[in-house]
């Protein structure tokens, strides 16, 4: 009885080790920073909002990933952001702005492979008719 208990024990515990998520390395982090400007004058955009997002594999869904709570940050006067501290890891990004349309949803796969743990991603806005 006390080994059947026991192995049981040892199921249960590698069931429950291969449902949670794994633990980010802390060291690898990396940054996705860029310039939002106007499409037609190119000057920059200040104040724009830009929204990071992280995907994450979803528990028990094969390949299908779920989105982590975005971040947001707003553009400096040189319409400069940046996201820094990042886990490595698939991450969307988009910026709107008052009076422009809003851009695509950029994808950006940050990895320690090739020197992609520092990404640049630059918008350039159409204003809205």
């Amino acid at each position: 009885m006390k080994k059947l208990m026991y192995f049981f024990a040892i199921v249960t515990m590698a069931v429950l080790a291969q449902s949670c998520e794994p633990t980010p390395d802390l060291s690898d982090r990396g940054a996705i920073t860029g310039v939002v400007t106007d499409a037609t004058t190119g000057e920059p955009i200040v104040g724009c909002g830009v929204c990071l997002s992280r995907h994450i594999p979803a528990p028990h869904m094969n390949s299908r990933t779920s989105a982590v709570e975005p971040e947001m940050v707003a553009t400096d006067s040189l319409g400069k952001y940046e996201f820094t501290h990042l886990y490595m890891g698939t991450y969307s990004i988009a910026a709107h702005a008052g009076g422009y349309l809003p851009s695509d949803n950029v994808e950006v796969l940050l990895t320690t492979d090739n020197d992609a743990d520092w990404i640049e991603v630059n918008f350039e806005l159409v204003k809205a008719k």
